[in-house]
C-alpha cells in the first residue's frame, strides 16, 4: 500500500528525530560511563579509526593535494621514532637511588616487608603524597621509595587507600611497581628506587578532611597483606604512610571575609551548645573556627566546665578537632570549620549550673594560643 503523501513528512522527521535521539542517548551515556571509570579508554575510538583516517584524508586532499603525502610521511617518521623516543622510555627501569638520595628522602619510614623481620622482600624507605590539598574527582600522586631486599618467585601486588573517620574507604587502587614494568620477581637489591603512584579520588567525597594513606603489599596467591615491621622489628597492624587534605564537591565549604582579622589569627565564630546537660552521658556541641592565616602546628581544642565561684575546671573534654581528621595546620585561611564534639559528663558531677568555656591550645607546650571563649551556663541535671 501506497502511503499517502501528507503522511511522508511525518514518518521521515519522526524516524530521524529517533535515530538522532538514541545517537545523543548513547553519546551522554558513554560520557557519563567515562566520568565514572578510573582510567581513560580510547581503545573506544579504534573501531572508528578507519573511518576517521578517511575522512581526514579527504579533506587533506581538499585543503591541498600534497597535504596527505606531507602528513603521511610525518606519521611514517614517528612511527620509527616511537620505539625509541616512547615505547623504550616508558619501559625503563626506574632510576636507582644513589646513597646521597637516600639520605635526602623527607619523610624517612624504614618500614619491612615479609614474612620475618629478618627476611624481608623489601624496605619502604618514606612514602609521601607529593600535593598537600587537592579536589575530589583528580588523581592524587604517591611517592613510594623501596629497598628492595629478595626477588620473588610471585610479582606482589602494591594496595593504596585512602581512608577516612570510623575506617572507611575513599578510595583506593591495586598495581604493581612500575605500573608492572617493575615487578618484584626483578628486583635487584642494589637497586633501590622511587614508584609513583595514581590514586583517583571518588566524586562523592562525604566531606572536605585529612585523609589517611594506607599501604600494603599482597600476596598474589592468597590475596593477604604481607606482614609489615617497624625498626623495631614489632610487627604492626595497620601502616599509613602519609596523609593530606582532599576538598568534597558534594558539600559545599563556606568561607567569611578574609579583612575580619585580630590578632590572634583564630576566632570562633559561633556555637550550638544545649542549655542543659546529664550527667554520665555524652552532651553534644558544634563549634564554627575560623583562621585568618595559615597555622604553623596542629592544636587542640579545650572544652571546659567550670565552677561559676570558684572558677576551677570541674569536667573536660580536650581533643584535636573533628576527633583528629582537620589538623589546624591543614585549615585553609578564611574557611569556617564546623567541628561536632561530644562532652562526657562525669556521673559524680554535683548537679547545678557551671559555666562553659572553649580554646586552642599547644599540645606540646600546653600553651593558650586562642583567647578562652564563654559560651554561657550549662546546667547538669541527672
Amino acid at each position: 500500500m501506497v502511503p499517502r503523501q501528507d503522511e511522508l513528512p511525518y514518518v521521515s522527521v519522526h524516524t530521524a528525530w529517533q535515530l538522532d535521539q538514541d545517537s545523543w542517548d548513547s553519546v551522554i551515556s558513554l560520557e557519563l560511563w567515562m566520568h565514572r571509570v578510573i582510567a581513560p579508554y580510547g581503545r573506544l575510538l579504534f573501531p572508528a579509526l578507519a573511518a576517521i583516517t578517511v575522512l581526514l584524508i579527504i579533506g587533506w586532499y581538499t585543503l591541498d593535494k600534497r597535504l596527505p603525502f606531507i602528513i603521511g610521511i610525518a606519521v611514517f617518521i614517528l612511527a620509527l621514532l616511537s620505539p625509541f623516543l616512547l615505547i623504550r622510555p616508558a619501559h625503563a627501569l626506574p632510576e636507582k637511588l644513589s646513597d646521597q638520595a637516600i639520605e635526602q628522602l623527607s619523610s624517612r619510614l624504614d618500614l619491612r616487608f615479609g614474612l620475618s623481620p629478618e627476611e624481608p622482600v623489601a624496605i619502604l624507605l618514606s612514602g609521601e603524597v607529593q600535593t598537600r590539598s587537592m579536589p575530589a574527582e583528580q588523581f592524587l600522586p604517591v611517592k613510594l621509595c623501596w629497598q628492595p631486599v629478595s626477588q620473588t618467585e610471585q610479582p606482589y601486588a602494591i594496595l593504596l587507600h585512602i581512608i577516612g573517620p570510623n575506617n572507611s574507604l575513599m578510595a583506593g587502587r591495586r598495581t604493581y611497581p612500575g605500573l608492572g614494568h617493575f615487578p618484584t620477581t626483578i628486583w635487584v637489591p642494589e637497586h633501590p628506587f622511587c614508584d609513583l603512584v595514581h590514586v583517583f579520588i571518588w566524586e562523592d567525597l562525604p566531606k572536605t578532611l585529612v585523609y589517611q594513606i594506607e599501604l600494603a603489599m599482597l600476596d598474589p596467591k592468597t590475596g593477604k597483606r604481607l606482614p609489615v615491621f617497624g625498626p623495631d622489628d614489632v610487627a604492626m597492624k595497620g601502616m599509613f604512610v602519609d596523609r593530606v587534605r582532599l576538598e568534597s564537591i558534594v558539600e559545599p565549604e563556606s568561607f567569611v571575609d578574609s579583612e575580619k582579622n585580630n590578632d590572634l589569627g583564630v576566632q570562633l565564630l559561633d556555637f550550638d551548645v544545649a542549655s542543659t546537660w546529664s550527667r554520665g552521658e555524652l552532651n553534644s556541641l558544634a563549634l564554627e573556627w575560623v583562621t585568618y592565616a595559615p597555622l604553623a602546628k596542629d592544636y587542640q581544642v579545650f572544652v571546659h566546665l567550670r565552677d561559676p565561684v570558684s572558677g576551677e575546671v570541674v569536667a573536660q573534654a580536650d581533643g584535636p578537632p573533628l576527633d583528629g581528621w582537620y589538623p589546624t595546620s591543614f585549615w585553609s585561611p578564611s574557611q569556617v570549620i564546623v567541628d561536632e564534639r561530644t562532652f562526657p559528663v562525669p556521673v559524680d558531677l554535683p548537679i547545678g549550673s557551671y559555666d562553659l568555656f572553649v580554646g586552642l591550645y599547644d599540645l606540646e607546650s600546653l600553651e593558650q594560643i586562642s583567647e578562652a571563649n564563654y559560651l554561657g551556663s550549662v546546667e547538669i541535671e541527672p
